[in-house]
């Protein structure tokens, strides 16, 4: 009895596609689906703000100021950026707050947060024309950010702050 081999011959016959196949081609659509839907109803680039000059309105808190500090500022004063001289933007409000620090608690083993007698804090609202992008919002070459230390004077006061808030427009969409 001889047994014959066919060695390299493919048989005629498709295949039929299986479960994985039609999963792998869902997860396909699926994702160019996904795809277009976000680059089609995604906002960056396409907000009011996302690029060139826009009205911004930042809050700036200046740390351990006098009692009398809100008084000293004159609202609709020019704001600078100390270490340039450079205009950034004109005060529209200011606000004592009470200065807080934090303190621990030995008898419950805990850290909290209190006023302290005689010491205040100042928020200063500052609108402003911006450069305004996606990677960075300038105003006058300043970068302006939350977070950011900025060194500021008025033609009264001045003193280091940070930026607490930023207000652009069209990201709200």
């Amino acid at each position: 009895m001889k047994k014959y081999w066919k060695v390299g011959v493919m048989q005629n016959r498709k295949r039929k596609p299986g479960f994985l196949d039609i999963l792998v081609l869902l997860v396909v659509i699926a994702l160019i689906g996904a795809a277009a839907f976000y680059f089609s109803h995604n906002n960056v680039g396409n907000s009011a703000a996302s690029s060139g000059t826009q009205e911004i309105t930042f809050v700036l808190e200046v740390k351990d100021v006098s009692k009398d500090f809100a008084d000293q500022i004159i609202i609709g004063d020019g704001l600078y950026y100390s270490e340039s001289d450079a205009y950034i933007g004109e005060v529209t409000a200011v606000e004592q707050i009470p200065y807080y620090s934090d303190h621990y608690q030995a008898d419950t083993d805990t850290v909290v947060s209190m006023a302290v007698e005689g010491k205040y804090n100042a928020k200063v609202t500052v609108k402003a024309k911006a450069d305004v992008s996606e990677a960075a919002t300038t105003v006058n070459g300043v970068n302006v950010m939350i977070g950011s230390e900025l060194s500021v004077r008025t033609s009264t006061v001045g003193g280091s702050s940070y930026c607490v808030e930023l207000e652009e427009p069209g990201y709200d969409d």
